[in-house]
């Protein structure tokens, strides 16, 4: 988490530094996932993971990149239903404009809201305040880790969204433009 502090105060600064190169996109999900893994609370958490046999490789930073998805993990994992898997797929996909952009795309079911704008300040982060479920203080990691994946999705031109179902099903979606992608 310090180490999360430290690259989000770092991109504020402009001293950020991306070190790109040709990215095996399901390489790199299985690596995030075996990361996710090393946290202790996340050992017996399921991640299914599908990835379309065609994809192309991705321009980026691969530490920057499985970053993201561990953070995006992470996220979820804090407010995760007991028992519930989270399922991450990637694929190639047109947008309206008929260009080809990598899609991520995660699911899973939680009876609490995902933070990602992180709706609150700063102070309250620190504090531990903010949205409340159940009389229970939000989660701070939640919050940290949305957020870091956000602004490293920004730092590509990329694109998060939420959307969510009456019946507690959360998709979160990673877009990547299509100059980040090499056929």
């Amino acid at each position: 988490m310090i180490q999360d502090i430290r690259l989000i105060a770092e991109a504020e600064y402009g001293t950020f530094v991306l070190r790109e190169s040709s990215v095996n996109i399901s390489f790199a999900m299985h690596r995030a996932v075996r990361q996710f893994h090393q946290h202790p609370q996340h050992r017996h958490m399921e991640v299914k993971l599908k990835a379309s046999d065609n994809l192309p490789v991705l321009i980026v930073d691969e530490d920057r990149f499985t970053q993201i998805i561990t953070n995006l993990l992470c996220g979820a994992a804090a407010t995760l239903t007991q028992g519930t898997p989270i399922t991450l797929t990637a694929q190639i996909e047109q947008n309206e404009n008929g260009m080809n952009e990598l899609v991520l795309h995660l699911k899973y079911t939680s009876h609490a809201h995902p933070i990602v704008m992180a709706d609150f300040s700063q102070q309250d982060l620190v504090k531990g305040e903010g949205r409340k479920e159940a009389g229970v203080p939000i989660v701070q990691t939640e919050a940290m880790c949305f957020a870091l994946a956000r602004m490293l999705i920004f730092l590509y031109d990329g694109e998060l969204t939420v959307n969510a179902t009456k019946n507690d099903i959360y998709r979160i979606f990673v877009r990547f433009p299509k100059n980040r992608l090499v056929w």
